[in-house]
């Protein structure tokens, strides 16, 4: 199944109160049920957006499933970074759903400058997509 991270700093973002503000960093997560870990192997690839060095893809374990990271640091800039990923769930079926959640940390520089950040997460189904293959 492929997958599109997606964080953008610009459009309505640019707009007062929020004009000239620029990404200093996102963290995406994403992880399958806990049922679905269960004798379970798949993994997740992902393709780096351009030359960041400071790009990273790690797993990390939780008490009863593993979490999939993608994170930016230092990228400062704005407009809208796009990372492609796949699901591999290894020959096996994909999970009814994908948990998700992500952090956008943002800043605009200069004496009165300031920083924001917005975090949220959900859960993504994926029934149609087990439906049609």
């Amino acid at each position: 199944m492929q997958l599109e991270f997606n964080s953008t700093i610009g459009g309505i973002a640019s707009q007062s109160p929020y004009e000239g503000y620029h990404l200093d960093w996102f963290r995406f997560r994403i992880w399958p049920p806990e049922s679905y870990e269960e004798g379970t192997s798949y993994e997740v690839r992902v393709q780096p957006p351009g030359q960041w060095d400071d790009f990273s893809v790690y797993y990390e374990l939780q008490p009863t499933v593993r979490q999939t990271i993608v994170e930016l640091r230092d990228a400062d800039t704005q407009g809208t970074i796009l990372v492609p990923a796949v699901f591999d769930p290894g020959g096996g079926r994909l999970p009814e759903s994908l948990h998700c959640s992500f952090t956008v940390q943002a800043s605009r520089p200069g004496t009165f400058g300031n920083t924001v950040r917005v975090a949220d997460e959900g859960t993504l189904p994926l029934d149609h997509v087990n439906a049609t293959g």
